[in-house]
């Protein structure tokens, strides 16, 4: 017996509005996620037969706890308002998650809790087998998590660089506007795709730091001009001194020497006031007499 059952077709016109309200969410609506072309049916599919993507397709982080826990109560309330995009498998009536990770995995809480088993079948959008192919189906789970999700900078980055990949291996006319193409499905201007693509040069630990608010976005693009080996000296050697008042100075091509000299550097405080206008002379000669000395 077939576990799959078509849904009323009215709700694609609901999951499309959802889809466009996201969009305008991020001030771009041309956004092309390409996950509704094909059958438009919603269907009902098995939880069961529904197995996540690859970690190197998908690798975003789940919802944290308290994320799940409101997604589950919507879901309880409200019912599924966002139909998965899933995959055809070759076999058993199996499918590939492109889009729900987190929709499936509520799906499944909630039955252990509750064991109503209308939480066993899951409503979802299915793209044949041979209608997309890997790389088309890596790039709705890009798409989709960029348009859906609020993400870290550090997913973002490599959102960025998976997608650059994807369209350089395609042989049409995208591979010429690859950076338009992500500028106009992601909402970013040119500068915005290109500090993010720098990130992923990054070594391990400061990518860690500025998802984790201990390193800026702007100093981890200054620090990604070196190589592996020398982030790591300049992380064992300076965590501290990481600010970008000083990683601003660094330059590409620097040696270790001339990078020390910068994050040695010895610090300068700044004081600011308002000085009436009848001192502003006095307080200039001043500055002017104590600095030639």
């Amino acid at each position: 017996m077939s576990s799959k059952k078509v849904i009323n077709k009215s709700m694609v016109n609901d999951f499309i509005s959802i889809s466009n309200a996201s969009a305008s969410v991020l001030g771009n609506e041309s956004i092309r996620i390409r996950q509704i072309e094909g059958d438009l049916n919603i269907h009902e599919l098995d939880v069961n037969r529904l197995k996540a993507a690859p970690a190197e397709w998908n690798f975003y982080r789940p919802l944290g706890d308290n994320k799940m826990e409101q997604l589950i109560i919507s879901i309880m309330e409200n019912g599924l308002l966002n139909p998965l995009i899933v995959w055809e498998g070759t076999g058993a009536e199996s499918y590939t998650v492109l889009s729900g990770h987190n929709r499936l995995e509520a799906y499944r809480r909630i039955y252990e809790q509750t064991a109503d088993s209308k939480y066993l079948k899951i409503p979802a959008f299915i793209k044949g087998r041979d209608e997309i192919t890997p790389e088309q189906a890596q790039e709705i789970i890009i798409d989709t998590n960029w348009v859906q999700r609020e993400l870290s900078p550090m997913e973002k980055a490599k959102s960025i660089l998976k997608k650059y990949a994807i369209i350089e291996s395609d042989a049409s006319e995208r591979r010429r506007r690859k950076r338009d193409i992500v500028c106009q499905d992601y909402g970013l201007k040119g500068r915005q795709v290109e500090n993010y693509y720098k990130l992923n040069g990054l070594i391990k630990d400061f990518k860690d730091m500025i998802d984790e608010n201990l390193l800026t976005i702007k100093s981890g693009i200054k620090l990604a001009l070196f190589d592996e080996e020398t982030q790591s000296w300049m992380l064992e050697n300076y965590i501290d001194r990481l600010d970008y008042k000083r990683t601003g100075a660094l330059k590409a091509g620097m040696s270790r020497e001339q990078i020390r000299a910068v994050l040695e550097g010895v610090e300068r405080e700044y004081v600011m006031m308002r000085i009436p206008k009848e001192l502003q002379g006095k307080i200039a000669d001043i500055i002017k007499n104590h600095a030639g000395n």
